[in-house]
């Protein structure tokens, strides 16, 4: 896995998960460097910035992030195991926990930091649709599944959720991109837009 993301002063960084390992690249030496060891091999990270920190999760391995300068695994109460997380809007966002398909984590508004998922809401766990990735437009954050897209406004009196009207899904989170006001995303039928 590999992640390219730079900080509000400019600083570029660029991270990859490979093998046990968690790197950075050094533009001076141009070389890889080792920031951590010791996550389970072959799995896919999926990452996002908050506040200059980087916070990343492969599903299977302690929720972790990088301040820049140490690797922190997060244990604690209220830490998710998930596969896919995203940051929008001033909340972290986190699906795919094992046991726990459908159900979106997500954190209180504007939190000093992305460590503590605290609330939850059932994206239709009946459906037994496997979740592939999550996405927003605007305040409004999209859980992906195989066959089905939803809505979540985490923002009304009672978060609500609803199913998008559309006939299938996305085939997995890296292939979720925002592009300006639109989230363009890569289905089983090819590329689809949800302007």
């Amino acid at each position: 896995s590999l992640y390219y993301w730079e900080t509000s002063d400019g600083t570029r960084r660029l991270n990859a998960a490979c093998g046990t390992s968690f790197f950075q690249y050094n533009e001076a030496t141009t070389h890889w460097e080792v920031l951590r060891i010791g996550f389970t091999t072959g799995l896919r990270f999926s990452f996002m910035v908050y506040l200059n920190v980087l916070y990343m999760t492969n599903g299977t391995d302690p929720y972790a992030d990088y301040n820049g300068t140490v690797v922190t695994d997060r244990t604690g109460a209220g830490t998710r195991r998930a596969r896919y997380l995203l940051a929008a809007n001033d909340t972290g966002y986190a699906i795919g926990v094992t046991g726990e398909r459908s159900i979106l984590y997500y954190t209180g508004a504007a939190p000093a930091n992305m460590q503590t998922f605290v609330n939850a809401l059932d994206i239709n766990q009946d459906d037994g649709q496997v979740d592939t990735g999550l996405g927003n437009l605007g305040p409004i954050a999209l859980v992906f599944k195989e066959d089905s897209i939803y809505d979540v406004n985490i923002l009304a009196a009672t978060p609500t959720r609803q199913q998008l009207d559309y006939s299938g899904g996305a085939t997995y989170h890296r292939t979720i991109r925002r592009v300006e006001n639109d989230v363009m995303f890569l289905s089983d039928h090819g590329v689809f837009s949800l302007a």
